[in-house]
């Protein structure tokens, strides 16, 4: 289902958060968000791996309309 911004156009972004194994978001932002804007919105820590079409992203990344963030949780340790 799209839904449709209700800010004026050029003024905002909406971008999707994918938590795997979790829940999908859409979440409507101001343009030039970042991607720490997009975490906070969606309440998910800044401990996390972040994905934008299959590249990992920093947290000071901008966003553009339509982007889809995939966040899972990061892996430390090993054998």
């Amino acid at each position: 289902m799209v839904r449709q911004s209700t800010s004026e156009a050029g003024d905002s972004i909406e971008i999707t958060v994918a938590r795997m194994g979790e829940r999908v978001e859409t979440f409507v932002l101001p343009k030039d968000s970042t991607v720490a804007d997009a975490l906070n919105s969606a309440g998910v820590s800044s401990e996390t791996r972040v994905k934008v079409a299959g590249a990992e992203v920093s947290s000071d990344d901008l966003l553009d309309d339509g982007d889809r963030l995939v966040i899972s949780s990061k892996v430390s340790g090993g054998c």
